[in-house]
């Protein structure tokens, strides 16, 4: 939090400025016990929003409602207005004297600055934090716009699982019944449309040899660049690099694969490879690549840990249809992961904005006591 706290805030200790609260132990939930469904929702210290569930009925907490949590060890806080059970260790409920909106009361919390100690617990951190704060009306006037753009953020949310799961349900379909209705087979795998054939991996690949010089270490990557570094991790683009000397321009588009971590990529435009466990993957000509990295994602590899697995992806088949067919079905897949990428983007201007909005609500570099605000929702 900055300094610019204008005259008419008030300032107060957070130990003062919450009701004492309790949790039975013998009604903590140990993570053991958590299931998959039931009754009531589990709320621990974790990163999502429900942990688990239960049908303990004794367990569960529907008064004193909003509640906020805080995770000991995670520094993690949710805001809970519905009746829920509480998870095992770790987990720290918080309930705000009359004097605080509960939604500003969590708002505020998010901007405490509460350094990380490892596993260690945190609330003594916090118990040494102070709470600003406005006149009531203020309070729910910005809690209001908060809550406004964090609902927006949820529907981004909810719409991205939702496409998460059509892509799943598609492709399932897709590299089972193909595209033109035909009559399926069984095979090791499952069935397959009658007309698709089935080469080994290895024998669907054109040999791709890395220049082990060209590729970047870690610890040379940029943060800024002319162009990208792509490895093993995660994300697709890992750093950046302007060295002209290292780009892969040729025999685009390409897929990587990530020998450590099982991660399937498909580039087509010139990058830089990233250091150890970065695999590359020419399909051959009779393969439309989109096709051919879609099939791919859904190959089970399991995982090894930190071993190396493209030995495990040698040994696996691809099933394929003519030309025409595989591009109709990779750009039906890329249809999803337009969309998918379009909500991702306004997901992240969402939280953008609501970072920025949080900060100068709070700390009065922008004044909402005239604005005229529907406050039913807070």
């Amino acid at each position: 939090m900055t300094n610019n706290i204008m005259v008419k805030w008030n300032k107060e200790p957070f130990v003062e400025s919450i009701e004492h609260m309790r949790t039975e132990r013998t009604k903590q939930i140990q993570k053991n016990a958590y299931l998959q469904n039931g009754a009531y929702p589990i709320i621990d210290q974790g990163q999502d929003k429900i942990a688990g569930w239960t049908n303990d009925e004794q367990s569960v907490i529907n008064e004193n409602l909003p509640l906020i949590i805080f995770g000991d060890h995670t520094r993690i806080f949710k805001y809970i207005d519905f009746p829920f059970a509480v998870g095992a260790d770790g987990t720290k409920l918080i309930k705000p004297k009359n004097k605080f909106n509960p939604r500003y009361f969590y708002y505020y919390l998010l901007t405490l600055d509460i350094p990380s100690k490892g596993y260690s617990r945190h609330y003594r951190t916090l118990k040494e934090k102070s709470i600003n704060y406005l006149p009531l009306p203020e309070q729910r006037k910005i809690a209001a716009i908060l809550f406004k753009i964090q609902q927006a953020i949820e529907t981004q949310e909810k719409i991205l699982a939702n496409l998460q799961e059509l892509k799943k349900s598609t492709m399932e379909y897709l590299f089972t019944h193909g595209t033109k209705g035909e009559k399926t087979k069984q095979t090791e795998i499952g069935q397959i449309p009658e007309s698709w054939e089935v080469e080994t991996f290895l024998d669907t690949i054109d040999d791709f040899k890395i220049d082990r010089e060209k590729q970047i270490q870690a610890n040379v990557y940029l943060s800024e660049g002319k162009y990208p570094i792509i490895d093993q991790g995660q994300k697709l683009v890992s750093g950046w690099t302007n060295n002209e000397a290292d780009i892969l321009r040729n025999d685009l588009p390409l897929i990587i694969f990530g020998d450590h971590t099982r991660v399937f990529k498909y580039v087509d435009s010139p990058f830089a490879i990233g250091a150890d466990g970065t695999k590359i993957i020419k399909p051959q000509s009779r393969f439309y690549a989109k096709y051919f990295y879609y099939y791919l994602l859904r190959l089970d590899i399991p995982s090894k840990g930190y071993s190396r697995h493209y030995k495990t992806l040698k040994e696996k088949e691809i099933f394929y249809p003519i030309f025409s067919e595989q591009k109709e079905i990779a750009n039906i897949l890329e249809t999803i992961d337009r969309k998918t990428a379009y909500h991702s983007f306004k997901k992240i201007m969402l939280n953008n904005l609501f970072n920025s909005m949080l900060n100068k609500l709070m700390t009065g570099e922008i004044r909402v006591n005239n604005l005229d605000i529907k406050l039913t929702d807070v």
